[in-house]
């Protein structure tokens, strides 16, 4: 499925950039312009994953900056659950790529010198069959738009734990709901779940049910598993509410 993305990614590329140059470049010159720069491909590589790795690092390290600075915006309060790491990587990793461009361009171009660079590009652009930069900035606009909108949803999507009550803010929803705890009919710890293709897993978390017949569970929140967390929610939630916490199987197995 990737290969196919690619291939029709480079066929849409090829038809929206195609390279300027190809019809007035003969085959002689394009296997001349190999000899010369298909090793500064290979030189360039351990490269370009170093500089994917540090800009991926740092995109990461600023989204964990970030979200520790919003999770404190909702003090007071007993518990609170945002996103965490395992979220923030993701952005991190395809802005990582894009940004990773910018000191491989200059390094490369550094190497090679103005004009050479600029024939290096050319046979980069005849070999693919399409203006690499041009491809590259739309390519940028959409990953820089998609990881916008993940790190929009990480920042504004919580559950916060206070005293007396529970506040929800779910992702893409404009306002956070709040539920005090005489709206919790039932609290549970559930064994396993049925995941999307039937299959049974083995994996315990807590489920909370409102008197709205909305369930929320400790595995919404994308987090490193921490059980002493999740039974700390589930005892402060049946305190506070007077349900006792059920031990149940199966969600289904959850009593009114």
């Amino acid at each position: 499925m990737v290969a196919s993305g690619v291939r029709l990614a480079f066929g849409l590329f090829q038809k929206i950039y195609p390279t300027k140059d190809l019809s007035s470049t003969s085959a002689e010159e394009i296997a001349a312009l190999g000899k010369r720069y298909a090793k500064w491909q290979i030189i360039i590589l351990p490269f370009f994953f170093v500089f994917i790795a540090a800009t991926g690092l740092a995109w990461f390290c600023l989204f964990c900056f970030v979200g520790r600075i919003a999770a404190g915006s909702h003090e007071p309060s007993r518990l609170v659950l945002v996103p965490g790491p395992i979220f923030w990587a993701l952005p991190s990793m395809f802005l990582g790529i894009i940004s990773s461009a910018v000191p491989t361009h200059y390094l490369m171009k550094a190497m090679l010198g103005e004009r050479r660079y600029e024939e290096y590009t050319l046979w980069c652009d005849l070999q693919a069959g399409f203006d690499g930069w041009k491809a590259f900035r739309v390519l940028s606009f959409l990953v820089v738009c998609a990881s916008g909108l993940a790190v929009a949803a990480g920042l504004f999507t919580w559950i916060v734990f206070r005293d007396d009550r529970i506040e929800v803010k779910r992702p893409w929803s404009w306002n956070a709901y709040s539920y005090p705890y005489g709206r919790v009919t039932a609290v549970a710890r559930v064994n396993r779940f049925r995941a999307p293709n039937g299959n049974m897993v083995s994996r315990s978390h807590q489920v909370i049910r409102f008197d709205d017949g909305w369930i929320w569970n400790t595995d919404e929140i994308i987090d490193r598993r921490d059980e002493k967390r999740e039974e700390a929610i589930a005892a402060l939630v049946s305190e506070r509410s007077g349900r006792p916490i059920q031990h149940i199987d199966l969600i289904d197995d959850l009593k009114p």
